[in-house]
């Protein structure tokens, strides 16, 4: 998502350098906790394209879900991405928006709005149980990558992805890395 929107990369390289002023200044978890741009990057990236298209659960007992009957022993499916990418739930879904996650007046809806929205890593006592060291890792690559590479899409159409269990790109991966001096 970064490298199509080339703004919202200044933006986060901009927030990235305040912190890390060299390509060697070390990553820490007190310093990661002062880049919200970073946090909310993520956050939208997760949003737009989650690792998982929904995530399932079965019924232990009968219940009535939306008006419908489910027999105890069914599996029922949480499109995560398809809720997550609804303009009912986030206005200009389509447009990558970090700012949205961001504390503003804008984004305070975000907290009131439906928990079970926005669950890339799945909610409630099945969440991911690499959860945490997931987004750790990938926000870690993010910041040294965005801190020294100006990152930008140079395939000939857009990246298209396909969803299984996992969502993963098909087609060619076009990234052009220019280091930044």
């Amino acid at each position: 998502m970064l490298a199509i929107n080339p703004e919202k990369q200044l933006r986060l390289r901009e927030e990235i350098c305040e912190i890390l002023p060299s390509p060697w200044s070390p990553l820490t978890t007190e310093n990661s906790k002062n880049m919200p741009y970073l946090r909310a990057c993520f956050k939208e990236s997760l949003r737009i394209m989650p690792i998982t298209p929904g995530n399932m659960r079965t019924t232990v007992k009968d219940l009535v879900l939306s008006g419908y009957q489910i027999p105890a022993g069914s599996n029922v499916l949480m499109g995560v991405m398809a809720l997550a990418n609804t303009d009912k739930y986030f206005p200009k879904s389509r447009q990558f928006l970090p700012e949205r996650w961001l504390k503003n007046d804008e984004s305070a809806g975000l907290k009131a709005r439906n928990a079970f929205v926005y669950a890339p890593f799945g909610t409630g006592p099945r969440t991911c149980i690499g959860k945490r060291i997931a987004e750790m890792e990938i926000e870690t690559l993010l910041v040294r990558l965005i801190r020294n590479y100006h990152i930008s899409w140079s395939g000939k159409e857009e990246l298209k992805y396909e969803s299984n269990i996992i969502t993963k790109p098909c087609g060619e991966i076009k990234f052009k890395f220019e280091p930044i001096r």
